[in-house]
Parts: structure tokens; sequence; C-alpha cells
């Protein structure tokens, strides 16, 4: 297992994410968790709309996960096989949410999707973005929108006492306890175990969140992260304590199976050579609640290369696919880019 620190960019926190195969784009401590290649959120919540500015831009071969916690913000798609528009490609657009309660929005970039996400009102907004490799690149793009996301609460003390402090758990994508209740991203084949897991797990003062059996064998095997999302304090910007022996961290920390603090806006790796036979979550030295982001799933092996282009990323089987793809856009253009 491997602590490492986020890296902040204005109001831009990334937790994963890495260079393409070019070195083009920014290094961050750690490059993915497969199928994992992204995740990154806002500082702080922000009141104001049309942020962020990037504007239209492609994406291929992975899946892109908004989770918005509260807000407004507006998905513009570019639809390749709509010709109703400007003779090619028409511009889609939606407005999601009501600036009060959380939802999530996937698209399923396939083989090749051109969009804009950005926030719409001033209502506050507070989001993060995730996105993994599904192993598909040739179907048809497509979006997905869950405007309530299923919460469920988990007591957990000692010996099951059911008195213990609640945990909120919002399922992100997958499935949970048996329950296919959550946001099923695909196509990635028939096998519903290659469908990633992200969950969304607010922890009170005290509070423990521990993955089940089902859980825990779907964890063995693939790899897994579990990432603080409690905001960093000014004064430790530069998270020189980052493996601090003390547990509690003095700031908030997470402890992972008693005995692994993850401190805020860092990220615990899991990988299958761990062999980790349990994962419990316990918030400690805190008296503020702290949500964390649990994300799990088998990898894409060999891993897909990454590649920029066009204020977006795409990730493809090899550099050859990938410059393919690169060439695909600059003959069709974003009107015509995943036709």
């Amino acid at each position: 297992m491997r602590i490492v620190p986020s890296t902040i960019n204005g109001i831009l926190v990334r937790a994963i994410g890495s260079t393409d195969f070019r070195g083009a784009g920014t290094n961050h401590p750690i490059a993915d968790v497969n199928p994992f290649v992204f995740l990154e959120h806002l500082s702080s919540p922000i009141q104001s709309p049309n942020i962020p500015t990037f504007g239209l831009h492609p994406h291929s071969g992975v899946t892109i996960l908004t989770i918005e916690l509260s807000g407004v913000i507006e998905n513009i798609t570019i639809d390749p096989n709509d010709k109703s528009g400007h003779g090619n490609g028409k511009e889609k657009r939606s407005i999601h949410g009501t600036g009060k309660g959380p939802f999530l929005l996937a698209t399923n970039a396939g083989r090749g999707v051109v969009h804009d996400e950005h926030t719409y009102t001033a209502d506050t907004s507070s989001q993060f973005q995730c996105a993994f490799l599904t192993g598909d690149n040739t179907s048809e793009a497509y979006s997905s929108y869950v405007a309530e996301p299923t919460i469920l609460h988990q007591n957990k003390g000692e010996d099951g006492d059911s008195s213990a402090p609640s945990s909120d758990i919002m399922i992100c994508a997958g499935t949970f306890r048996g329950k296919d209740s959550g946001l099923k991203i695909g196509p990635i084949g028939d096998d519903a175990s290659r469908v990633p897991t992200l969950l969304y797990i607010t922890i009170p003062p005290g509070g423990c969140f521990q993955m089940n059996d089902q859980e825990m064998a779907d964890i063995q095997g693939g790899n897994a992260f579990i990432y603080n999302t409690k905001k960093r304090r000014e004064n430790n910007s530069d998270h020189s304590n980052i493996n601090s022996d003390t547990i509690d961290g003095g700031e908030g920390s997470l402890v992972v199976n008693d005995e692994i603090p993850i401190k805020p806006w860092s990220l615990l790796s899991i990988t299958s050579e761990d062999d980790v036979q349990q994962l419990t979550i316990e918030n400690r030295g805190t008296t503020e609640h702290v949500s964390a982001f649990v994300g799990y799933g088998k990898p894409i092996v060999p891993s897909w290369t990454k590649m920029l282009m066009f204020n977006g990323f795409i990730f493809a089987p090899s550099k050859e696919d990938a410059e393919k793809k690169e060439d695909e856009y600059k003959q069709l253009g974003m009107r015509g880019f995943g036709k």
C-alpha cells in the first residue's frame, strides 16, 4: 500500500493523473490506480457560472464520471450522427441539478465524444470528477444521469454495536452489497465484476466504515484507492508530514485498518499484490464529519495509453491507436468525431 498527496493548481486539486506518452500535461504523485486514471475536485465550493472554462473537448476509451455534491451544471455534447444542426453534428445541451442535493453524470466516451461540462448558475458548487478505463473505444458514446444517488446508512461498532455513529454511503458507480442499485457504467462485456465501483462515504467523528465480505472479494485481484476529501490545512500545504507515525494526524486523519493514517487531500493506493484481507476506515482526530472516496475495480491489462489532444484526453490500446484517433479528429472535426 502507498500513500500519496494530491497536487493543487488554482481551484483544482488532483489526486490521480499523469502526463501522456509524449510528455504533455502535468506530473502527479500517482498516475493511475488502474482502472482509475483521473481524480480531481474543486479546492473549495465555488459560486460562479461557466467554471471550468475548457470549452468543448474530446475523449475516447474512457468513462468520465462527475459527482456534483451541490450545484447546477450544464452539459453540452456534440452528436455526430444528428445533422439537424449546422449540417454536421448537432450540439445538445442539458441542465442538471437543483443547486441543493447531489447528482451523478457519467459519459462513456466509447469511440469518441466531444463535450463540455461547467457550472450553470451561481449556486454553490462542490464537484468531483473521476475517469476510469473501460476497455472500450468502439461503442457509440452515451451519457447517464442519476438525479438522486442511492444513499445507504451503516452502523459500525464493537461487536456490531448499533449505537455507533452512522456513516452515509453514496453509490457513485458499480454495484453495492449485491444490489444492482448503483450507476452501472459500460459497456465492458458481460462480466459485471469488470464494472468499477466508486463510493462516497461520509464518516462522523468516531465512526467506522467496514467493507463486507463481498466487497473484499471484489477488491482482491484488483486495485483500490481511498481518498480523504477533507480540506488540507493551509500551514501544511507541502504535506511534509505525510508519512507521520501519529495515527490521529492532528488535523483529521482517516485511519485504515487501525494503523494507516490518510491525511487530508491524500490517497491510499492498494494493489492486488498487497493481499489486503479487510478494510476498515475510521474517522479519528477530528470533531467533524469526514468524507472519503473509495474506488475499486479490475485493471485493464495491459493498461491503455494516454494522449492529450485538443484540450481533452483519450485512452487507446497503443500509441499507434491513439495517433489514429488524433488523425480521425483532425479529419472529421469536433462535429464528426466518434461518428
